[in-house]
């Protein structure tokens, strides 16, 4: 096993030498939700994308990448995107094995504890990319995040991942059930305020006013998640990102 700080040297030269910036502007798939801490079996973890356009998009160049806050934010899981398409309007959930109802559209190799859940020392984070993802300048959306209401500092995330000192709290007492971060405030980018502690819809609308329902079964949530599957038809759009037709 590599050393955290000889991985920390690699990952800070990749930083340094060779990067690339990518034209991120109006890209319009976002981090939605994250349900990270799911004590005690860890089996129920996913990040859910959203895609605030009407136009289906293929996410090639799109790469998810879990950061490790101890490690000054050393990536510690890569999710390449390339290939797979997100509905206009609709959701692509990352996820556990044993989600059934909804299937993530991406599921993560091991069947639990794939997602780190922070320590009272640092948070963790997870980041959407376009493009080079040694630059931090290729972030899309990224989403820092503890379950310690006590932490506030953004830690390694701060300036070069995130523009404010701040961070997403999940509580890990809002309900008797499993909960998670969900994006309720805004479609702002890159923006703690804008994510509350809420129950679990993946693959469906955030449940922002409060409800109670759905935690395991979203109504809405079909077994493709409202997402093209991997055989759409696709064609360049106007703003030279990747659109496809569901099939």
């Amino acid at each position: 096993m590599v050393s955290s700080k000889i991985s920390q040297a690699i990952w800070l030269a990749f930083l340094i030498i060779g990067v690339t910036n990518a034209d991120i502007s109006g890209k319009p798939i976002l981090i939605n939700e994250l349900n990270a801490a799911q004590p005690p079996s860890e089996t129920l973890e996913y990040v859910e994308l959203y895609n605030t356009s009407p136009m289906d998009i293929v996410m090639d160049n799109y790469t998810l990448i879990f950061h490790n806050g101890e490690t000054g934010g050393l990536p510690y899981r890569t999710i390449e995107l390339d290939g797979y398409c997100i509905s206009g309007l609709g959701y692509f959930v990352i996820g556990s094995k044993s989600m059934t109802n909804p299937k993530a559209n991406i599921e993560f190799p091991p069947p639990s504890n794939n997602i780190q859940n922070a320590d009272s020392t640092y948070p963790d984070g997870v980041g959407l990319y376009y493009g080079d993802t040694s630059n931090t300048a290729n972030i899309v959306d990224f989403i820092a995040y503890s379950i310690y209401a006590s932490q506030t500092d953004a830690g390694p995330f701060y300036p070069d991942y995130l523009p404010q000192n701040a961070i997403a709290i999940e509580d890990p007492a809002y309900g008797a059930d499993d909960e998670s971060l969900n994006r309720c405030n805004g479609n702002a980018v890159r923006d703690m305020t804008q994510f509350e502690t809420r129950h679990l819809s993946p693959g469906t609308v955030n449940l922002c006013d409060g409800s109670l329902s759905p935690i395991s079964v979203p109504p809405m949530a079909s077994e493709k998640l409202n997402n093209c599957d991997v055989n759409a038809e696709c064609s360049t759009g106007l703003d030279g990102s990747a659109n496809c037709t569901c099939k």
